[in-house]
């Protein structure tokens, strides 16, 4: 029953892997993520091949812990590249450099050595407690061992580089743009999640070799890694990196962003973010005042407004602009936008009878929850609280 089970669910884990490369390559255009995402895809496949490999036959174990090595050390990499090329700030993907590559590399020459163990051999090390070792063999072994161990630290090193971006890059999201939703890389997070829940189910049921931990373990290690596919597919075919809109203004991008995570609207953080700024007070209340002629023409609605694309509209430098509205203002982009924009929907709330979606997409949002989150914040209240508050008031009036 449970050798049965097991294979089932082999299979499918095999064939929703296959059918989400083919999504991949069939719904996504950018060729880089195709790669990178079908590369991850088949580390996923890899981890979920190896136990059912050293189920099917004990001498197997070489294959499955080969597998392993390989899958384990690749995929933080690739993880990182992935959310390195959707955060990149520059267009030329090949500065990437090659040296992220030199320790898997290493580790997959290794694991090849590993395969080819003959089936005695293999045994021997890895099944047999008594077994007679060569000195080549105790190498492999302990290298093996110290690969395993290494690896949680391995992974670690690329955990904290691939938060670190993760946060500066969200950080910079408000400074460009007025509408982010999707380009915050939010699936990352509960991504991550579900990988280290089937990586801690799996690890169990290793630790637990005759009982029915061990079934049941790698059983729900496989259910999640058909889950974390089919999340991978899904927004797989859909993402693209936020930064090449800006890019394709031919923007200086780099000029319009900055490692200074601080919140705007602290004078101490201003002075120390814009000590060397060519921008004096009288070019601070010239470009306010030209910002305030696009507010007044509604260019606010546009949904894809873009800090470049309201620099482009207004005639001001696209580096300038933010500074100005964070002195002018008191505010970034994202916030000054959607002040107007949220001032706008509460008119149309108090003139009309429109349903909250209609409303939010008049008003320039693209989500109906992004909309009520900016709405809540802007004015303590949902929308929906906001009309009937305005309807009591002016029933009282009357």
């Amino acid at each position: 029953m449970q050798e049965s089970l097991s294979n089932h669910v082999f299979a499918m884990t095999q064939g929703i892997g296959l059918v989400a490369l083919l999504w991949l390559w069939l719904g996504s255009t950018d060729i880089a993520l195709k790669r990178l995402f079908s590369l991850l895809i088949a580390s996923l496949l890899l981890i979920s091949i190896a136990p059912y490999l050293e189920n099917s036959k004990e001498s197997n174990i070489n294959i499955a812990i080969a597998l392993l090595l390989i899958a384990f050390f690749w995929l933080p990499v690739i993880y990182w590249r992935l959310i390195h090329y959707l955060t990149t700030t520059v267009s030329n993907q090949n500065q990437w450099g090659t040296k992220h590559n030199i320790f898997p590399g290493l580790v997959t020459i290794l694991a090849g050595w590993l395969m080819l163990l003959p089936e005695e051999r293999s045994r021997a090390l890895f099944v047999l407690e008594d077994a007679h070792l060569s000195i080549s063999e105790t190498i492999l072994l302990v290298s093996v061992f110290l690969l395993f161990l290494g690896w949680l630290f391995f992974s670690l090193y690329y955990v904290v580089k691939i938060t670190q971006r993760l946060v500066w890059y969200r950080r910079q999201l408000p400074k460009l743009f007025s509408n982010f939703t999707g380009k915050d890389l939010r699936w990352v997070d509960w991504q991550g999640g579900l990988l280290l829940l089937a990586w801690v189910t799996v690890a169990l049921g290793y630790s637990d070799v005759f009982g029915q931990t061990r079934f049941l373990s790698l059983l729900t290690g496989s259910l999640l890694l058909m889950l974390l596919l089919l999340v991978i597919a899904i927004w797989g075919i859909s993402q693209s990196p936020a930064f090449a809109s800006i890019t394709s203004l031919q923007v200086p991008l780099q000029a319009l962003i900055t490692k200074d995570a601080a919140a705007p609207g602290e004078d101490e953080d201003k002075t120390r973010r814009y000590q060397n700024s060519a921008l004096t007070e009288k070019d601070i209340e010239v470009y306010k005042h030209k910002l305030l002629e696009q507010m007044e023409r509604d260019i606010y609605l546009d949904p894809e407004l873009s800090m470049p694309k309201l620099a482009r509209s207004a005639g001001v430098p696209a580096n300038y602009v933010s500074q100005t509205i964070n002195e002018a203002f008191n505010c970034n982009f994202y916030q000054l936008i959607n002040a107007y924009r949220i001032r706008f929907a509460q008119k149309v709330l108090r003139e009309s009878n429109d349903n909250i979606l209609n409303v939010a997409l008049a008003s320039g949002f693209n989500t109906r929850s992004a909309f009520y989150n900016a709405f809540k914040q802007n004015t303590g209240l949902t929308p929906s609280q906001y009309r009937l508050k305005q309807q009591s008031d002016q029933a009282k009036t009357q």
